[in-house]
């Protein structure tokens, strides 16, 4: 019966270890090579765009975009739920 090996980082063929436990070593280090190398190649895919129009976006986006913490930039913004309400006492029953 015949094993085959995955080959390692240090080319050895994942033979047998000398230090014991060489192998298994070199077989982690490969596994992270190889999903490091994946990662690497899906990032390479994705879509980019220039810095200039990346900003243009943001500009729209701020400028279009209703912040309701900042009503001074948008005129009389509706009533805020958050601020005090000022109706007197309350009491709780």
């Amino acid at each position: 019966m015949t094993t085959t090996r995955s080959p390692t980082l240090n080319g050895n063929g994942g033979g047998g270890s000398v230090a014991g436990g060489t192998s298994g070593v070199s077989e982690v280090k490969l596994k992270r090579f190889l999903e490091h190398n994946q990662r690497l190649k899906e990032q390479l895919e994705m879509q980019r765009i220039s810095g200039s129009e990346a900003s243009e976006s943001l500009i729209k986006f701020v400028t279009s975009t209703k912040d309701s913490l900042l009503p001074t930039l948008w005129g009389n913004a509706p009533s805020d739920p958050f601020s005090k309400q000022s109706t007197g006492c309350c009491t709780i029953s």
